[in-house]
This record gives C-alpha cells, structure tokens and sequence, in this order.
C-alpha cells in the first residue's frame, strides 16, 4: 500500500511539472490547436496533455521491471507498443495524418501487445450458456486487434470538450484499481494508479474551474490514443485467465460512454452516407451544449453517467449476475 500511494503522488506532481513545462515550450514553438473548423475552442492551446501522461506510465514501468522481472517481455512489449501510439499521435497533432496510416500504427502496437505482450481476448466468458465458455480459438488475435483499436479511437473521438476525457479517464481507472486490488492484480493496479496520476496532473490544466475557465492544455491524439491502448491492455488483461479480476463484459461497463457515444456517431455517418471517419458535431456532448448545458455541466452529466454504468458494471460483477444479461443490458 505504501508502494501505491508512493506511485501516485510520484506520478502527480511529476506529471504536473512536466505538463506545465510542455506548455511553456509548445507556445514557444506553436505546438498547439487552432481554433476554427469542428472545434470548440477560441484560443490557440497546447496539445500536449499527453506528456503528462507518458512520464506517468513510464514510472509505473519503471516499477513493474523492478517488482516483477521475471515478466519483463511483458513489460518490453508494453513499453514498445505504448511509446509506436505516443509517436504516432504526436505526428498526427502536427501533421494531420490520414486515418489508415493512424490505423496501421494502431495495429502494429496491438500485434505486439498480443505476439509479445501475451495480451489477448483467448475468451468471452458465459455469454451464451451459463455453463461453457466462449472461446475464441482463431478469432482471438484479429478480435482483440479489432478491441485495441476500438479503445484507442473511442476515447480520440470523445475527447471534444475541456474535461471529458480525462474526466472518463478518471473514472474508469478508479474503477479498474478496485477491481485490481480486490483480484490481487499488483501489476495492474500500479499501472492503474499511475496512471490517475497521470491524468491529475492532465485535469488541473485542463478542467474548467473557478480559476481557469478554459481549458490551457489539450489531450492531443498523443494523449488519448496513449491512454485509450492503455485502456485496452488493462481490461483485456484484467479479463483473461484462470485468476481474471473481472469478466469480459464486465469491461464494456467500465469503457461504457465511450463506447456507445462512438459506435452511435459512427453508424449515424454511415445511415446518412457520410465517411465514418470525418469529424462532425453529433457526439453526445455536442447534443447537450446544444440543448444549452454549460461545458461543465456536460462533464458532470457524462462523468455522472459513466460512473453509474461502470458501478453497475461491477455490481453485476461480485453479485453474480450472469453474463449475457450484462452483455444485452
């Protein structure tokens, strides 16, 4: 316990610094969003909240090759795979890439977390019958790819407005150390907890509040395509094997509003023969701004409601409640 509080004051102060002192040089060398387009904002900012959030999850590498060497292909795979996602999105905040080189990066990070990593949906739990497993056998590999990918573009598209993602964030991670800590996953639960450092030292530059009413960094590709691969290694890890700290559906709880606000944008597009691909103002904060709800009101309203899904997600969980009911709830 000692170790974790450790961890997350480690990686919120540094997080903080580092993310303070990022800003001060992408002003310097106008690495930041302008305002105009699809955007919400008004002012040029930073787009470097990602930095933060990278020096967090390097710490908690850093202590999981010290706890537990004897995993450490494990933990080479999910340092190489995270730093391929932080390049790429760096890259694209500058350049813009197009979306099929984002998702060829994207895969090769989720080849090596299942090839090397070992990271890999091998099951589905009891989703059809009560008494057998869902295995996956061959499909394993391109449905956990299609999951990974899934993640890391779910929580890009979200991130519209100062706070949410990182708000979101917040809440699923709190949500995955209690259930990592209640399973006896250390690994996971220190990666979990550095990451909420992580993402605090994000959220005091980011949220709106009192003494800041706009945001003065922003997430960037780098730093929500990073946390959404995150994201997706610990739910799958957290799902599989004889001692999983949850079931497979359980994970779609936890990542509940990202989920479904993606998957209803993208087959809206797609009704209106539209590229699935193309930004547009349909998401689910952009309805309640536009129904007049304050920035952050709309934070509150989605946080509140990813809260409640995630907490029912796992209370379903530790009282038993059957797998395909949760899946089809």
């Amino acid at each position: 316990m000692v170790q974790m509080i450790l961890v997350l004051l480690l990686t919120t102060l540094l997080a903080t610094i580092s993310i303070r002192l990022a800003i001060i040089y992408a002003l310097a060398n106008n690495f930041a969003d302008q305002p105009g387009g699809h955007k919400q904002h008004d002012t040029v900012t930073p787009f470097i909240g990602g930095v933060g959030i990278l020096i967090a999850f390097f710490i908690a590498l850093i202590f999981l090759f010290y706890d537990q060497p004897e995993f450490w292909v494990k933990w080479l795979a999910l340092g190489s795979a995270a730093s391929i996602i932080f390049t790429m999105g760096i890259i694209d905040d500058i350049f813009h890439l197009n979306y099929k080189i984002r998702f060829l990066a994207q895969g090769i990070a989720a080849l090596i977390m299942i090839l090397i990593g070992g990271i890999q949906l091998s099951e589905l739990g009891t989703l059809i019958s009560n008494y057998h497993v869902l295995e996956l056998g061959l499909f394993a590999i391109p449905l956990t790819m299609f999951a990974a990918i899934g993640g890391i573009n779910a929580l890009n598209m979200i991130d519209g407005i100062d706070g949410l993602a990182g708000t979101l964030s917040w809440i699923t991670l709190l949500l995955i150390i209690i259930l990592a800590l209640i399973g006896g996953d250390q690994a996971n639960a220190i990666l979990a907890i550095a990451l909420v450092g992580g993402v605090s030292g994000f959220l005091y530059f980011n949220l709106r509040y009192p003494t800041q009413n706009r945001a003065r960094v922003f997430l960037g590709d780098n730093g929500s395509m990073l946390l959404g691969f995150l994201f997706a290694w610990l739910l799958v890890d957290l799902s599989q094997g004889t001692h999983a700290s949850m079931a497979p559906v359980t994970a779609i709880w936890l990542f509940a509003i990202p989920l479904m606000d993606t998957v209803t944008v993208m087959l809206r597009r797609i009704w209106l023969r539209q590229s699935p691909f193309v930004p547009d103002h349909n998401h689910l904060h952009h309805i309640l701004l536009h129904a007049g709800f304050r920035v952050e009101d709309t934070v509150f309203v989605i946080g509140t409601l990813h809260l409640i899904l995630g907490s029912f997600g796992l209370a379903g969980f530790y009282l038993g409640i059957p797998d395909s009911i949760m899946f089809f709830s």
